[in-house]
């Protein structure tokens, strides 16, 4: 069995989010949520964990089984209008457990 990849998905809403009406930042979140759980209800997406960075935005790190979920969530983000994204992109990175239960807590 192949081992997982574990991907590190970047995000940061900057002046887009800055600027957005209340019913723009409204549609952001539940856009968020969406995506979210469909990654959550994908099995071949398991969330590990999450931290924020001040500045450089947010950081969500994923295990997948395969390259083609990476195509499947960059996908996912590219396609929603609703989505305030300055800036966003997917890194394929090694894992440390330790590190993951520190963020974890």
């Amino acid at each position: 069995m192949a081992q997982p990849i574990r991907v590190v998905f970047r995000a940061k809403g900057g002046a887009l989010l800055h600027r957005a009406s209340e019913e723009e930042v409204a549609a952001n979140q539940q856009a968020q949520t969406q995506i979210g759980e469909k990654w959550k209800a994908d099995p071949g997406i398991r969330f590990i964990c999450y931290y924020a960075s001040p500045g450089a935005g947010h950081y969500y790190i994923y295990e997948v089984d395969d390259i083609s979920k990476v195509t499947e969530m960059n996908q996912d983000i590219w396609t929603n209008k609703d989505l305030l994204v300055e800036d966003y992109r997917f890194e394929i990175v090694f894992g440390n457990t330790e590190m993951d239960d520190f963020f974890k807590s």
